[in-house]
């Protein structure tokens, strides 16, 4: 499968996606493109005569711009996007959780008869993803063998 991603995806994501998906997929940005700058009706009409099958953005406006969602619809293309969250903790939280669900997205769309959309949602809030135990005091069992 051929991805494409959009202007508003970071850089070390784009790095990191082409790490992860060769030799089995390509990737291709604006920034390799030379199509930095160009409006996303353009854009989504360039790379899908390109030959691309999915696009990744992260811009969550365009499903609420009716010209840009014909644009998605007459490109044929799978229409992936993913939410950004501010800040350093907010982009390496995101590019974890599209790392981490890229492949399998792709997989699923490989099988998939017709265009998709897809919103890649994971479940953020504060500590969710992981917990911190003060080992001295935890009554947790898994630590019964901690020094006291």
């Amino acid at each position: 499968m051929r991805l494409f991603l959009d202007e508003c995806v970071p850089e070390p994501i784009f790095g990191l996606l082409q790490h992860l998906l060769k030799p089995d997929h390509e990737v291709a940005s604006t920034v390799t493109a030379h199509w930095g700058g160009k409006k996303d009706v353009l854009l989504l009409q360039d790379v899908a005569r390109s030959g691309y099958d999915a696009f990744l953005t992260a811009d969550q406006q365009q499903m609420n711009r009716p010209n840009e969602v014909e644009a998605i619809k007459k490109s044929g293309m799978h229409h992936i996007r993913y939410k950004t969250i501010d800040g350093l903790d907010g982009l390496g939280q995101m590019t974890g959780a599209v790392a981490a669900m890229i492949r399998p997205i792709l997989r699923d769309l490989e099988e998939s008869t017709g265009q998709r959309l897809v919103m890649l949602t994971p479940h953020f809030g504060g500590t969710s993803w992981y917990k911190i135990v003060d080992p001295s005091r935890s009554n947790d069992k898994s630590l019964r063998y901690w020094p006291r």
